[in-house]
């Protein structure tokens, strides 16, 4: 349940008139909040609302995701909105990275393997294209290191 101010704060910023009006003491306009008369104990405003649900649950969720950050980064909303998108980016470009990467590792335990049985990689690979076997780097990686049989015999049909 929201917090609900008194009377006694109303009148700090409005003051009754002598036709006993509400006058805002900062005024803005007409200043009148009510034209119609009204009494001293007849207060009819809104009571106050407290606000900012939706952002603290916002803030909520971004500090969330930044923890394990440094410092600020991981306390402070506008740094932890900041850290958070770069982190974002960092990961968007990590993902590219290791794909690349593995693509190196398969290409690096293929080139071991056929040296191993006397051919170059490229050798190996223009071999592939020419008689049409289509498997890719994974797999032929994936075979020539855990089944060096099956390799071999790809190999040989390469070879023929």
């Amino acid at each position: 349940m929201p917090k609900q101010k008194t009377n006694k704060s109303i009148l700090k910023r409005v003051k009754i008139t002598s036709t006993g009006k509400l006058l805002r003491k900062h005024q803005f306009g007409s200043g009148h909040l009510k034209s119609k008369k009204i009494k001293k104990g007849d207060w009819t405003l809104m009571a106050r609302v407290k606000r900012g649900f939706v952002a603290h649950r916002k803030h909520k969720k971004v500090l969330e995701l930044t923890k394990g950050h440094r410092a600020g980064r991981s306390k402070l909303i506008k740094e932890a909105k900041s850290s958070l998108l770069h982190a974002g980016a960092y990961a968007f470009a990590g993902r590219k990275l290791r794909k690349r990467d593995m693509r190196a590792l398969w290409i690096t335990q293929l080139g071991i393997a056929v040296k191993n049985e006397g051919l170059s990689y490229s050798k190996f690979i223009s071999q592939l294209k020419a008689k049409n076997i289509n498997l890719d780097r994974k797999i032929l990686a994936d075979l020539a290191v855990n089944n060096p049989d099956d390799f071999k015999k790809i190999i040989t049909q390469i070879k023929s």
